[in-house]
């Protein structure tokens, strides 16, 4: 943990009246670390602008990664029709028809389930930073959210959709947190707040007092799916275990170099959540 350094120079609660100056700061080029997910498993994201090299270099900088490692762009359906192939002769276009289903609706069940990320096919002129180029030259984008229709009032959803939507601005993210440490929560905001300061620009503050944990609730992590190829690829399991997609996806591969990701819900969790949402 490192020494708690000056605040952030701009500090404000994840209250929706604070969307519009939060914005305007990452609109501006800012940095910032917002927790993401349903306060009492919240975790937080770093966030800055996806078209501006000298954000997205701050971002991994601070992380401690290399300048030009990809990052994720982060909303849900909306902004995977900004930055993602969804036509029908694109690889989710079939993997969608193959289940009788759109690509648009297809993805926005995937979305609507939870915190989920989606590697899709990279659509045309979208910023760099956010785009993975394999040997073979396809391009490959990592959209990372879940619905902001879940959730009305939360403060992340309504930012990074008023930015996309409102001000044509795309985000990109990475988990908050140091490479190599773990993710803070907001349990955790005092601490995350003294390790950011002097490094973001705007540090969201949760709305207290957070909602007592359940001793089922993981902090909150994506699984993740490949959709580039014929049939969807778990790449990671996070705290939301990847059968609750089965609804949308049905049949799925597992990567062998899947990720697994601590704290992430079991399979006997998973089964009652399936259960649950069956209702």
């Amino acid at each position: 943990m490192r020494q708690p350094s000056a605040p952030a120079r701009f500090d404000v609660a994840a209250s929706l009246d604070n969307i519009e100056p939060v914005a305007r700061l990452l609109e501006d080029g800012g940095i910032a670390a917002v927790a993401w997910g349903h306060p009492r498993r919240a975790t937080y994201a770093l966030l800055c602008r996806a078209d501006d090299p000298a954000a997205t270099l701050r971002l991994n900088d601070l992380k401690g990664r290399p300048p030009e490692q990809v990052l994720a762009v982060v909303g849900a359906t909306t902004v995977a029709g900004l930055v993602a192939d969804l036509g029908p002769d694109g690889a989710l276009g079939r993997l969608a028809a193959n289940r009788h289903r759109g690509a648009v609706a297809f993805v926005d069940d995937v979305f609507r389930t939870g915190p989920v990320a989606l590697l899709l096919e990279a659509g045309d002129a979208i910023p760099s930073a956010i785009v993975k180029t394999d040997d073979a030259g396809q391009t490959r984008v990592l959209v990372v959210g879940q619905a902001p229709e879940i959730d009305p009032d939360n403060f992340y959803d309504q930012l990074v959709a008023y930015l996309a939507v409102e001000r044509g601005v795309l985000l990109a993210g990475s988990s908050g947190n140091r490479s190599g440490e773990r993710t803070y929560s907001t349990w955790d905001h005092e601490a995350a707040a003294a390790d950011f300061g002097r490094d973001i620009d705007v540090f969201v503050r949760p709305l207290l007092p957070i909602p007592s944990r359940r001793r089922w609730d993981a902090p909150v992590s994506c699984s993740g799916f490949d959709l580039t190829g014929p049939e969807p690829v778990l790449i990671r399991h996070g705290s939301l275990h990847p059968d609750v997609f089965r609804r949308t996806f049905g049949h799925y591969v597992v990567s062998p170099d899947v990720q697994r990701i601590d704290g992430r819900q079991s399979t006997m969790g998973g089964w009652a959540e399936r259960v649950h949402r069956a209702r």
